[in-house]
């Protein structure tokens, strides 16, 4: 497992670049988020490799850990505790060329889609069984996938905005917020320091990690 911290400047400077890259229509309008652009960087990086190790185009998908917190309309208990989460993905919709690279504009906008669908979707949810059942077969299909190696997958959580560099046990603040190591290509996006920037804790294989930390985007963007 790695860390790549991106700043604060290098994150505007993503979000500048994805809105000049969107289309011109829509481009006044876009506004990409800190977890999307960091998410879109990391993901084509990975996809790219993984094309360059296979050989050939293949599809992909990107998973998500989608807290449903604020984002339903069914009443929660105000005494209810744990993790309150659905998986939510986007997926290739054909193999990706074998000509070209993966342009980082149009993961920004799977990345962007993929999270907007997911909230309109379970707003607009009124029945508990019908939400339970979606949940579960969220996580189910993300666990079917994640075992599979016929696709490239890449399963992100975003722990930004939970204030984690705020707590203190009675021995004062943490001086490093971090993941733990997974059996699988997983990045953990947590707020650093000053809550501008992200670091984003990466595990994939030791020659994929080889091949991430060569990548000139990466290089250029993180620290």
């Amino acid at each position: 497992m790695s860390r790549f911290r991106f700043s604060g400047d290098a994150i505007l400077k993503l979000k500048a670049l994805a809105r000049v890259d969107a289309k011109d229509s829509m481009a006044k309008n876009f506004q990409p988020s800190r977890v999307e652009v960091v998410s879109a960087l990391l993901s084509r990086a990975l996809v790219n490799i993984d094309r360059y190790k296979h050989g050939e185009g293949r599809t992909f998908a990107v998973y998500m850990t989608f807290n449903l917190r604020e984002k339903i309309n069914l009443t929660i208990p105000a005494n209810s505790c744990g993790n309150f989460f659905a998986m939510i993905f986007g997926r290739s919709g054909q193999p990706v060329s074998g000509k070209r690279n993966l342009k980082f504009n149009g993961m920004v906008n799977i990345i962007h889609n993929m999270i907007s669908d997911a909230k309109t979707k379970y707003a607009t949810l009124v029945d508990r069984e019908e939400f339970c059942s979606m949940v579960g077969n969220s996580i189910a299909e993300f666990v079917e996938t994640a075992s599979s190696s016929e696709e490239c997958t890449i399963a992100f959580s975003s722990w930004c905005r939970f204030g984690l560099h705020e707590i203190d046990f009675g021995w004062g603040r943490p001086v490093l917020v971090s993941s733990i190591s997974l059996n699988l290509r997983s990045i953990f996006l947590v707020d650093d320091e000053e809550g501008r920037g992200i670091d984003a804790w990466t595990t994939t294989s030791e020659d994929e990690m080889t091949l991430l930390k060569q990548d000139p985007d990466i290089l250029a963007f993180t620290s």
